[in-house]
């Protein structure tokens, strides 16, 4: 038997942490990390168990303040209730806080993304913006890595645009594969219409790119 209870977001483990609570009397922590609330997307069915479970937890922990603000405004949860926790950086990553990278080129300007291929991280949005702000001609390339729905969509835009030369679409990548990237990028761009706290933006900036 646990002494306490650590659910991370109360869908769904939030609403079994509550369950488990009351039936066994042991304590537990909400940490909230999602988004599901601002996009409107919590079942009418299950409203009133995620109240439940937010009030009667020991510490609701969110990762951000801006989550924090959101669940005050969307659901009356005071400031009072709520902590602010950030997520946390990799030891992979930690490393390279500032160290000079002393990037190799310097031809040609490299935008790196990464992330799901979903509506909600904009990824349509960014190869429309990038082919709308730069010339087929100029020397710039846009990487964006992950996987998902839309990556045919995307593929298929960057063709129709004309832009398969300065727009690379690749798929998901592993914490060395990532951190080569960051080592060769110049700049981070996260096209996502809502966060609660993408932790991939402080991956980049522990390498110095501006996001």
């Amino acid at each position: 038997k646990p002494d306490i209870i650590h659910a991370h977001n109360a869908l769904y483990g939030g609403l079994l942490a509550r369950k488990i609570s009351k039936k066994y009397t042991i304590p537990y922590l909400i940490t909230e990390h999602s988004s599901y609330f601002s996009r409107g997307l919590v079942p009418n069915t299950l409203y009133s168990k995620v109240l439940d479970a937010y009030k009667n937890t020991n510490c609701l922990a969110v990762v951000s303040p801006f989550l924090g603000k959101e669940l005050t405004r969307i659901i009356g949860i005071s400031a009072k209730k709520w902590k602010w926790i950030p997520n946390v950086l990799e030891k992979e990553f930690e490393q390279f806080i500032h160290q000079p990278l002393g990037r190799k080129n310097t031809d040609t300007f490299i935008f790196t993304s990464i992330g799901s291929f979903i509506p909600i991280k904009g990824h349509l949005n960014l190869i429309k913006a990038f082919s709308d702000t730069f010339s087929a001609t100029e020397k710039v390339f846009l990487k964006i890595y992950g996987g998902g729905p839309l990556r045919d969509h995307m593929i298929q835009l960057v063709q129709k645009l004309n832009r398969a030369h300065q727009i690379h679409i690749g798929e998901y990548l592993n914490r060395k594969e990532i951190i080569n990237l960051f080592k060769q990028s110049h700049c981070f761009v996260l096209p996502s219409e809502i966060e609660t706290f993408g932790v991939v933006l402080i991956e980049a900036m522990s390498f110095g790119l501006p996001v």
